[in-house]
């Protein structure tokens, strides 16, 4: 059983969300959003790094799943983040809102820092629906779907749906 982790690196980064969305189970709970310090989160991957090489895992020390509820809680700390991964040469991947996965630095930045994969929650590109949920960090210009690709077309009710 030593190699049934496909992924054994992985971190908890940040917990919580800064964002109040009504239907979200961290919003019922009261959480706070909160992040681990650059060195302590470095501190923690080479730990992992040296544990996985030592129990003959060498190849699974390169590839980490970061498990946050959302990453880019605060743009600052994920630029942060990212300048410090950078360096290590690891291939990562992580949960994040979609106001991040559209914020061409943000995805830049995470690119250049080895992130390969992101999970994003998206309930709607529609902005009525999106406020009435209170995530408005969630609204999207048009033109940036548009911009990378992405068809749309205006249904009846003048609701945006696109083909991703």
């Amino acid at each position: 059983m030593k190699h049934a982790s496909a992924v054994p690196l992985a971190l908890e980064l940040t917990r919580g969300c800064p964002f109040s969305c009504d239907f979200c189970s961290l919003t019922a709970v009261g959480t706070r959003y909160h992040t681990r310090s650059t060195a302590s989160v470095l501190r923690d991957i080479e730990a992992a790094r040296r544990a996985l090489v030592q129990r003959g895992l060498r190849d699974k020390q390169d590839v980490a799943v970061f498990f946050d509820n959302n990453i880019g809680g605060s743009f600052a700390y994920l630029r942060e983040l990212c300048d410090a991964l950078a360096p290590l040469n690891l291939r990562w991947g992580s949960s994040i809102t979609f106001n991040g996965a559209c914020n061409p630095d943000i995805v830049k930045r995470m690119s250049a820092a080895g992130c390969r994969f992101l999970y994003v929650g998206l309930e709607s590109f529609n902005a009525r629906a999106l406020e009435h949920m209170n995530k408005q960090h969630n609204l999207v210009d048009q033109s940036l779907l548009e911009q990378h690709g992405r068809q749309r077309r205006t249904s009846p009710d003048d609701q945006v749906r696109a083909v991703l």
